[in-house]
Parts: C-alpha cells; sequence; structure tokens
C-alpha cells in the first residue's frame, strides 16, 4: 500500500513519497504521511508568507496552505480520522507516535506569528499552549 500523496497531483512529484517504498504496517505508512505532509506544509507556508507581515495574513497562509495539501487526501484521512479522539492509539494526531509531527507543526504556526506586531504577552501565550499541546497533554492543537 502506498500513502495517498504518491498519486496525489497535491505535493511535487520530488516531494512524493517514491512508489517503490515498502513499509513494515499501517502505522509505518501514517508516519510517513504526516512526515510528508508537515514537510511540505513547511515550504509551502514559508514560501507564500515571505512577503506577508500582518498577523491575520500569515495565519491566513498558514491554515489555507496545509487545507491546500490535504484536499486530495480527503478519503485517506476520513479513515485516520475514527482514530483522532484515541490520544493511545498509534495512528491517531494526538498520540505519542506524533509528538514530532505535532512539535513541527507547532513551530509553523509559532514562526508565522514571529514579526508580526504581536504582543510579548501574547507570545508568551501561545509558547506555553504549544509546549503543552506538544507533550500531549492538551487533547486541542495549540498556536
Amino acid at each position: 500500500m502506498r500513502p495517498p500523496c504518491a498519486t496525489s497531483p497535491g505535493p511535487r512529484r520530488s516531494q512524493r513519497v517514491p512508489p517503490t517504498t515498502s513499509f513494515s504496517s499501517k502505522e509505518a505508512i501514517v508516519s510517513a504521511y504526516y512526515d510528508q505532509v508537515q514537510r511540505v506544509h513547511a515550504e509551502k507556508a514559508r514560501e507564500e508568507w515571505k512577503e506577508k507581515s500582518g498577523l491575520r495574513e500569515r495565519l491566513g497562509v498558514v491554515l489555507h496552505s496545509k487545507l491546500e495539501i490535504l484536499k486530495d487526501d480527503r478519503r485517506f484521512l476520513g479513515a485516520l480520522f475514527r482514530y483522532t479522539g484515541d490520544p493511545g492509539h498509534p495512528l491517531s494526531v494526538f498520540g505519542k507516535g506524533t509528538e514530532s509531527q505535532r512539535a513541527q507543526s507547532i513551530a509553523i504556526f509559532r514562526e508565522a506569528i514571529t514579526g508580526t506586531g504581536l504582543s510579548e504577552e501574547m507570545h508568551q501565550f501561545s509558547s506555553r499552549r504549544s509546549v503543552a499541546g506538544a507533550s500531549g497533554d492538551d487533547p486541542l492543537l495549540p498556536l
């Protein structure tokens, strides 16, 4: 089985998981998919927000670029959705096995708000929320 993005038109061919990649389990497939999405998202968001300085614009870029990347994988994501609410499940986006991908996602949001004129107090608040979310203590994906 190949990750859905191996054939979807979303990421450029050079960014896709090669179709000949073999995986030891479905958890490995999902992990490779999550890694790929995070990598492509970071590249796309950073490229698109280069000319933007406002908080709303930069957060819009982060959110819309992620949705653009995921749009062709709706069926695959729908199959994974059943595991989302169970942080103990290895396929859950809130589980221990996805801590690194969550941390990468949080870092993109943190990077997006840097230099936008957001108050120091709000930066500190978002950092505290990020640490809680990255450790799995917070069930919501924080800024």
